[in-house]
């Protein structure tokens, strides 16, 4: 997946005469916040140019303020002039900017993340593409779903062929419950199944894994499941690949795609429209 924004500030080129040259004093944190205010008020900021501003402030020196804070209170000193000028540096991407300016550097370094976030999404995702060819030859053949009415402890029964050249102890699979004619699965996750004698090349072998769901079997509900990671002798995996059903089971392709619809959503919000009144 290749994801693209195009992102253009509307009309922030034109807030009219000295309202232009209005710039953040950021020579300290309580002065970015004063000067913040009188931005917004100066140039009589949409609410959605507010927020673009403060947006604005956040993706320049947003992680930077929060560690120098951090460091701060864990020091337990009183403010000095040595505190003061941690603050002037740290600052000092966004003192005196104007409001065009603070959005266009900001809207660059978003652009310059996101083009690094692709780019390891790209990777990753031939990475998996790859890992899913080898276990695509490990078959389910069989999965059968049951359930103690007495304790509602609920378990599956699977058969599973391998098809590769490795010998097996575990696998994970995607698990999902479905109901005929629904698109809905019923129940859904991962499930563990582990093989202690080992689950050899052109072999099938039966193994159990107990799942918390709380769904009665019946005939009609079948249990539709895939490899998602396979491991060999000493638990050291061979392949694995993001689960389709548990976020929790998404891995790093899961954690870039998050971040890039992050970005994606910050940069759109530094799109604004001009106040009316100008």
């Amino acid at each position: 997946m290749r994801t693209s924004i195009v992102v253009a500030l509307v009309g922030l080129t034109c807030l009219s005469g000295c309202k232009q040259e209005t710039r953040l004093d950021a020579s300290s944190l309580f002065a970015l916040h004063k000067s913040t205010q009188s931005m917004k008020k100066e140039l009589e900021l949409s609410n959605a140019a507010a927020a673009a501003l403060d947006n604005a402030v956040e993706v320049l020196v947003g992680a930077a303020t929060r560690e120098l804070l951090a460091n701060q209170e864990a020091g337990g000193a009183p403010p000095s002039a040595e505190a003061a000028a941690a603050e002037a540096r740290v600052l000092a991407p966004i003192h005196e900017l104007t409001l065009d300016e603070l959005l266009a550097a900001a809207v660059d370094k978003r652009k310059r993340e996101l083009d690094t976030l692709v780019a390891e999404l790209d990777v990753e995702q031939a990475v998996i593409a790859e890992q899913q060819t080898y276990l695509d030859l490990i078959k389910v053949v069989r999965a059968g779903y049951g359930m103690s009415l007495a304790t509602r402890r609920s378990w599956i029964d699977v058969t599973v062929y391998n098809g590769t050249e490795h010998t097996l102890t575990e696998l994970v699979l995607d698990c999902r419950l479905v109901e005929p004619g629904s698109t809905v699965p019923r129940e859904k996750g991962t499930c563990p199944l582990s093989f202690p004698d080992g689950l050899e090349p052109g072999t099938s072998r039966v193994a159990q894994t107990y799942v918390g769901w709380d769904t009665e079997p019946r005939s009609a509900r079948k249990v539709e499941a895939w490899p998602i990671r396979a491991l060999g002798a000493n638990r050291k995996l061979v392949w694995g690949v993001p689960s389709s059903l548990n976020p929790m089971e998404a891995g790093r392709v899961g954690e870039l795609r998050t971040r890039v619809t992050v970005v994606e959503n910050s940069l759109r919000s530094l799109q604004v429209e001009p106040p009316a009144s100008l």
